[in-house]
């Protein structure tokens, strides 16, 4: 009875195993054939029906669909196309640009809807990263974008931004090249924008004290806050610098066109205009000024009965001239200073073949003038004349030479 019994149970257990295997081969059939054809189909119809979603949900069963369609590859190829751009699509519809984008640059062929949908997640991007004040990054990938009929108030909202953020940042320059780029003229409040930025920038140099460039950012926003007053100040500290540095005629070109009524730091406008005014002739004669007349002579006399003979020269010469600076003291007086320079002989004897006249100099320094004296001597030998604002110089030297004669060197020369 047990032998019999095991002989039954044998027999089961082999139709089972048989069973079994029978049942694994078909459900291998089914994955390697039935599926696949079910994954193909419900991909083109859900694509049709432009459901993006349930064709992505495809793409872990592409490998399985390869397999199934083996030398098929341009079966495949579309069958891949529609389930990755449809990922794409489904990842765009939820707001995912940048992953959309992603997938999308893997896509091959680089079709005509590839492209406008990579151009729609680039915008749909620029927008976003605009709202999250990303504004360079937005920049970047606007330049790619086309076909948008706001593209322009999207630059302008960028630069308008980004020229505010500078500025927070106190990075003027930017700021203004990027408010700059603002191309519609009325937008938001444009203009009061630009003039807020120079305001700020003119502040900025005035701290530095380099006050002529903060003229220039204060006269670009007028009537802004309290630029006009700070216009003014400004003109008022680099007056003051040009009478400390001795440009006495750049102060007083700068105070004739202020208002006689402003005053600022204990400095009265019309008062300095009236101290300037004083010395308007002799400060319209600073400068450098060169030479118009010019006579350098060498001479020997015989001292017996003073008989002589000469060289000279009577042509100015570009390397005659005088440079000179005044500068308005404390006490209402001027200090004049400057260099002169001239023609001079020195040797009679070496004049052999040309009259060559060696170029001099002589520093100038005249403190505390009221007026300007006619005659002013600077060494032994020169003279600093003045007379209805022109320079001149006198300059003569003696040279005993022998017992029997001098040499007398002059110059003279108008400036």
């Amino acid at each position: 009875m047990e032998k019999k019994n095991s002989k039954k149970i044998i027999k089961i257990i082999s139709i089972s195993i048989v069973v079994i295997i029978l049942l694994i081969i078909s459900i291998f059939i089914v994955i390697k054939n039935i599926l696949p054809r079910k994954y193909i189909s419900n991909i083109n119809s859900n694509y049709d029906t432009k459901q993006y979603k349930k064709v992505a949900e495809y793409n872990s069963k592409l490998e399985l669909i390869k397999e199934y369609l083996g030398d098929n590859y341009d079966e495949y190829k579309l069958i891949k196309y529609k389930v990755q751009y449809s990922n794409a699509m489904a990842l765009f519809e939820q707001g995912e640009y940048d992953k959309s984008l992603t997938n999308l640059q893997k896509i091959e062929p680089l079709d005509e809807n590839i492209q406008n949908l990579i151009n729609n997640c680039k915008y749909e991007l620029v927008k976003k990263y605009i709202n999250e004040t990303k504004y360079n990054d937005a920049l970047e990938l606007l330049k790619d974008v086309i076909n948008k009929e706001d593209i322009l108030d999207l630059e302008d909202k960028i630069h308008y931004n980004l020229a505010f953020e500078y500025l927070n940042e106190k990075d003027y320059k930017n700021a203004l090249e990027e408010i700059s780029k603002v191309q519609n003229k009325d937008y938001e409040n444009l203009n009061n924008a630009m003039k807020q930025i120079h305001y700020e920038y003119g502040k900025c140099f005035l701290e530095q004290r380099d006050y002529t460039s903060a003229i220039i950012q204060l006269e670009q926003a007028k009537e802004f806050e309290d630029a006009n007053t700070l216009i003014n100040n400004s003109y008022i500290e680099q007056a003051e610098n040009y009478l400390k540095d001795g440009n006495a005629k750049e102060a007083k070109e700068i105070y004739n066109q202020l208002s006689d009524e402003f005053e600022y730091n204990g400095i009265k406008v019309l008062d300095r205009k009236n101290q300037l005014n004083k010395f308007a002739q002799l400060i319209e004669s600073t400068g450098k000024k060169y030479a118009t007349k010019s006579y350098c002579e060498s001479r020997n006399v015989w001292k017996y009965d003073g008989r002589w003979e000469n060289w000279y020269l009577d042509t100015p010469n570009s390397r005659e001239y005088i440079d000179t600076s005044l500068m308005l003291n404390d006490d209402g007086t001027v200090t004049l200073s400057g260099t002169v320079y001239f023609y001079a002989f020195d040797n009679f004897s070496s004049l052999q073949r040309y009259c060559n006249a060696k170029i001099v100099s002589r520093d100038i320094k005249i403190y505390n003038i009221t007026s300007i004296p006619s005659t002013y001597d600077l060494d032994s030998n020169t003279k600093l004349l003045y007379s209805n604002g022109t320079f001149s110089i006198k300059y003569s030297k003696k040279d005993d030479y022998s017992t029997n004669f001098y040499n007398l060197y002059t110059s003279s020369v108008t400036y």
